[in-house]
């Protein structure tokens, strides 16, 4: 695929993603994907895939159930797309959760083989609390 439909791919799965609809985005993510979320702080690590449904288990828990990031711009370059976003959620806590995102979608075959996050660190540890090392079971 060419970075043109890259980016509309992710256009695309954004739209559908803003209504709650996660199919589109599970049709074109490869079966290793993994999202790398940067930074410094105990929600900075690796996701691989077999530990990615107890991550977003955790993360929908923190929000009652359900999240929502709105994408507000795309770009994209050969393989990878990037997709600047902000998040419009309310924390169980009752506080405002609007962390900024830039995603970068890395495709691999016409498949999303990784995404990596970066974001407020801090502002998360604050409002979502620090990611228990539990979570994923590492050892």
């Amino acid at each position: 695929m060419s970075a043109t439909d890259n980016k509309a791919l992710m256009q695309a799965i954004f739209s559908r993603l803003e209504q709650g609809d996660r199919s589109l985005l599970q049709q074109h993510t490869a079966e290793e994907f993994r999202v790398v979320v940067m930074g410094r702080s105990s929600w900075s690590q690796t996701v691989t895939a077999d530990s990615l449904q107890k991550y977003q288990a955790y993360v929908r828990a923190r929000f009652g159930g359900s999240w929502r990031t709105v994408a507000e711009r795309f770009m994209a370059d050969g393989d990878l797309v990037v997709v600047e976003a902000r998040g419009d959620n309310y924390a169980t806590s009752g506080e405002r959760y609007d962390n900024q995102y830039c995603l970068v979608y890395r495709f691999e075959g016409g498949k999303i083989v990784e995404m990596r996050e970066y974001m407020d660190t801090a502002f998360c540890e604050r409002v979502l609390g620090h990611f228990p090392s539990t979570v994923l079971d590492k050892q």
